[in-house]
């Protein structure tokens, strides 16, 4: 019997080291980050581990990411990876799995990872799963699938927002 294969979400280019940086969603668990390289073996779908650079033990859905990388936050945050969690779509209110933001500092090797910090969480009584995210003019920019619904009319329709740094 043939089994699920991943599904790579999202990518970026990282100028500091000009690879290719991957997020992929496992069959069942293994959610990871990649860096790509060249003819590497990244064990699709097999071994989800195999040249992973993080691996999320309990699946979070890791659907987009980018780094800061063009001034668009503060010195301290250059080359820093952002990533968005998906989480359980439909599920209202915090949640343990996904519907947050991470922010991950990689060191100098490009292999370990130093920090990973939770950069925004959602924190509202609705269903939320952070679908994009980009840095752009004035900051850090994602997306919720569903959105605001003030009036409970469970029709919320998706929403951009941006995170923007004092300098």
């Amino acid at each position: 019997m043939p089994r699920a294969s991943a599904t790579p979400f999202g990518a970026v280019f990282r100028k500091s080291d000009g690879h290719l940086y991957i997020s992929d969603n496992g069959p069942h668990n293994d959610d990871r980050l990649a860096k790509v390289k060249a003819k590497g073996d990244y064990g699709w779908p097999y071994d989800m581990r195999k040249n992973s650079l993080f691996v999320w033990e309990f699946c979070q859905a890791p659907t987009a990411l980018d780094f800061s990388q063009y001034g668009e936050f503060p010195a301290g945050y250059d080359d820093e990876l952002f990533v968005a969690l998906f989480g359980a779509a439909h599920a209202k209110g915090r949640a343990v799995k996904g519907k947050k933001v991470v922010k991950i500092r990689q060191g100098d090797d490009g292999r370990s990872i130093l920090t990973y910090d939770t950069f925004v969480e959602y924190v509202g009584e609705g269903p939320a799963s952070i679908c994009g995210l980009a840095f752009g003019p004035g900051g850090l920019y994602f997306t919720d699938l569903h959105g605001d619904d003030p009036n409970g009319s469970g029709k919320g329709s998706g929403s951009v927002y941006r995170v923007k740094p004092r300098f």
